[in-house]
């Protein structure tokens, strides 16, 4: 957690902190991170919010993966298209 002590309120360190512990296979630790990432800027990276809701999916938590891609359906239509696909395919 080095990266978080260099920079505790930091997008960045949380977005590299997420992506490390899902290369790990630590799907909750990632989900923690990337949640955080989120919620400092929730209109950041589309990535974040993709990833986070693959996690809460796998997790057994749909409708919380749904909402989450909501959230940031508001902010991008990129990610609205996403959405849209995705809800049809659940």
């Amino acid at each position: 957690m080095r990266v978080l002590e260099l920079s505790n309120s930091s997008v960045g360190a949380y977005n590299m902190l997420g992506e490390a512990f899902f290369r790990l296979g630590r799907y909750e630790l990632s989900l923690e991170c990337y949640m955080e990432s989120i919620a400092l800027n929730p209109e950041g990276q589309w990535f974040r919010h993709i990833r986070a809701s693959i996690l809460l999916l796998g997790g057994g938590r749909m409708s919380s993966a749904i909402g989450l891609l909501g959230e940031f359906r508001e902010f991008s239509v990129e990610i609205g298209v996403m959405y849209t696909a995705m809800s049809v395919a659940l």
